[in-house]
């Protein structure tokens, strides 16, 4: 008896699966399936009235689709395909084919936008946006938007809408700057056309658009602010116009810049780190008369090839890497983001900037020599490799954050006592704290911690 109800059992399963699939398009199938069907032209931004043709190569076939981006439509929810659909606003079809003692075919998703779409104003943006398939779109497609003298909320609108692959045509604006992390997060750029009228871009403007893969700045741009387009990861080639005379801090930070940056002769300054982090930049290159910097085998000095402003992070690695004697100082982020040596030899450096060799996590041994003097906040913060360190004795204090987050630092080196803490100087504040503690009771030596997850400090004999 039991075995009688399992059986009954199985079929009636059996019964409701094929109910429900059956059910997803309200056909009834036998054998063999259905060819799914084709556009003519695939995902896209087409000119409107522009003809989509569905076809399947199972003949007699019958096509049925809809427009409402529905997954999985059913017969009842779909139309009857007869001929060609027009585009005349931006569409997501969803379509399958049926042949009477077949199964029905697979789906076929494809969306369409209109080309020309432009807006005067942020409202019919959005407007068009919530109206249109956009974030399910499968290509980049443009938007142009020509909204008068201020770009502000455009990112807003972009974001709000989970727009995706969109080329924003920005050529009929006349801001003269893009705003403050106006786009910043905006992951689905593919590409920004910025107004000629535009001279400067603000802090964080594109920082994180990890999709945009090309960008024109236009010639008139003077000032490229921190972070502009910081991780834009995508961007493997700029044109630095001769326009521009200041690049401020970490402006490219960790780009995909690949190869050589030409620095044009109007460039006078060049911020901490402005391209650090750029894994696959291997020189900075500036003409024999500028009159601000020189280059040598790819690294960018002043003029005077006595401050190295920035090392590229794509430069063949070394384990030893060698500062030319002429150099006294290291300057802000000139090393910031480089994994390509392990080791330094400073020789004549008397100065260690701001951010120097900040998340330099390939870096394992520093000895400072004592020729330095002072050592700026956050020089070697998050090399993370690093397991030792020798302070030297021209030191008098170690200022803020110059070792944090340095996790693997179980070894630091005081030539001589009376050496004051910044916060968070080693490893952490408790790290720091500690180490202090202990410094101050034993003075000049070699301070030791077990391994990288201690907190005690001690003195070796």
């Amino acid at each position: 008896m039991k075995n009688l109800f399992k059986i009954i059992g199985i079929i009636a399963i059996v019964a409701i699966i094929g109910f429900s699939m059956a059910a997803c398009v309200n056909e009834d199938s036998t054998s063999g399936t259905t060819a799914t069907p084709t556009a003519n032209l695939g995902s896209g931004q087409y000119e409107k009235g522009t003809p989509i043709i569905l076809s399947t190569e199972t003949e007699g076939a019958a096509i049925y689709y809809n427009t409402k981006g529905t997954e999985h439509p059913a017969r009842d929810d779909c139309d009857e395909y007869t001929g060609p659909i027009i585009l005349n606003t931006a569409l997501n079809i969803t379509a399958y084919a049926y042949k009477s003692g077949m199964s029905p075919s697979e789906y076929l998703r494809v969306s369409y936008i209109l080309k020309g779409d432009e807006f005067d104003n942020l409202t019919k943006l959005d407007e068009w946006l919530k109206a249109n398939p956009v974030n399910t779109a499968a290509t980049s497609y443009t938007i142009k938007l020509n909204v008068g003298d201020s770009l502000v909320g455009t990112g807003t609108v972009l974001g709000n809408n989970k727009t995706k692959y969109v080329n924003l045509d920005l050529s009929g604006s006349t801001s003269t700057s893009i705003p403050y992390a106006e786009f910043s997060g905006c992951t689905n750029l593919t590409g920004v056309t910025i107004p000629n009228s535009v001279t400067s871009i603000e802090d964080s403007a594109f920082n994180g658009c990890t999709g945009i893969t090309e960008i024109t700045i236009p010639n008139g741009v003077t000032i490229i602010k921190s972070y502009a387009f910081s991780y834009c990861t995508g961007i493997t080639a700029i044109t630095i116009p001769d326009s521009v005379t200041q690049i401020l801090g970490k402006a490219f930070y960790g780009t995909s810049l690949t190869g050589e940056i030409n620095i044009s002769d109007k460039i006078t300054s060049i911020g901490s780190g402005a391209f650090g982090g750029c894994k696959k930049l291997t020189a900075l290159k500036v003409a024999e008369t500028h009159s601000t910097y020189l280059s040598e085998g790819g690294i960018l000095y002043n003029k005077a090839k006595t401050t190295l402003v920035a090392y590229p992070a794509g430069l063949a690695p070394t384990d030893n890497l060698l500062i030319p004697i002429t150099v006294t100082e290291i300057g802000n982020g000139a090393f910031s983001g480089c994994n390509n040596f392990d080791r330094i030899a400073f020789n004549s450096v008397t100065s260690i900037g701001r951010s120097a060799f900040e998340d330099c996590t390939s870096l394992t041994l520093v000895i400072i020599p004592d020729s330095v003097t002072s050592i700026g906040t956050d020089a070697f913060s998050s090399a993370r490799s690093l397991t030792s360190v020798t302070i030297p004795s021209n030191i008098d204090k170690i200022e803020n954050a110059v070792f944090y987050l340095c996790n693997s630092l179980t070894s630091v080196t005081f030539k001589v006592a009376g050496i004051n803490f910044g916060t968070g100087s080693f490893v952490n504040p408790t790290n720091t704290n500690n180490l202090k503690t202990a410094y101050t009771a034993g003075g000049a030596g070699t301070y030791t911690r077990p391994d990288s997850s201690s907190t005690t400090w001690t003195k070796q004999p």
